[in-house]
């Protein structure tokens, strides 16, 4: 967007971690029960608190939003239990879902967020968590 490619650019901090750092907090799991409160809380607190550090230097902010809680999803067993994600691959989309699936399950595997029909028909990884994790815990 700096170099004048686009006009108008999303962007998902998770994806960019060294570059957005606060913005994880609204990843944070238990936050909320939906996108729509998720995202008017991080609203308040980013323009409150977070603007300040201008972690966006360089580029206009025109709103920040986040998404609801995660879903996990697999063709391979059913997932009753922590313990049933033992053994399993986990796909996050990085960042604090990474951290948390590292937490559970000893073979995370971070990537770009693929549809959960895509990841899980092509058997790998066995689990795919678009975008987050926390309704399992």
């Amino acid at each position: 967007m700096r170099d004048g490619l686009v006009d108008v650019s999303y962007v998902t901090a998770s994806y960019t971690p060294a570059r957005h750092i606060l913005p994880l907090v609204a990843e944070l799991p238990g936050a909320g029960e939906t996108a729509e409160i998720n995202s008017v809380a991080y609203n308040r607190i980013h323009w409150k608190y977070l603007d300040k550090a201008n972690e966006y230097k360089g580029v206009h902010l025109l709103g920040v939003f986040t998404h609801g809680p995660g879903q996990m999803f697999n063709t391979k067993r059913p997932i009753r239990t922590l313990n049933d994600l033992q053994g399993m691959k986990i796909r996050t989309g990085g960042g604090i879902a990474e951290a948390m699936a590292r937490a559970l399950a000893p073979r995370p595997s971070s990537s770009p967020r693929p549809s959960p029909t895509s990841c899980s028909a092509r058997g790998s990884p066995t689990a795919c968590s678009p975008p987050g994790i926390d309704r399992l815990l």
